[in-house]
């Protein structure tokens, strides 16, 4: 039996427009081959994916040492706020002290 195995690997400067970047077609006679490379590539693909989420929480911790707005990290991120929030404090970084204006007092009116 020849088995035929479409790849295609997508690439995207934007989350909501992703664009082919490469198509891979393998025919290959033994389904066990087949698994076997589709494994190696998948666990390729895991590695790297981690590598670039680690890379990039790098660069949200040393942003925020160098005191960047916390919402300015956040907008060029892929991640959320929330999720930065907690990469910040497993890095050490306090958060940031934010000052609200005084409350006005209301007059008594006598």
């Amino acid at each position: 039996m020849r088995l035929v195995l479409a790849h295609v690997t997508y690439a995207s400067a934007s989350p909501s427009r992703a664009q082919a970047v490469c198509a891979r077609v393998m025919r290959m006679d033994d389904e066990l081959e087949a698994v076997r490379q589709t494994g190696r590539r998948y666990t390729a693909a895991d590695k790297a994916r981690d590598k670039a989420r680690d890379e990039h929480f790098a660069a949200v911790v040393v942003a925020l040492q160098a005191e960047k707005a916390p919402t300015d990290v956040s907008e060029l991120s892929p991640f959320t706020a929330t999720h930065l929030r907690q990469v910040a404090r497993d890095a050490g970084i306090e958060a940031p002290v934010t000052r609200r204006p005084p409350r006005r007092r209301k007059r008594a009116d006598t």
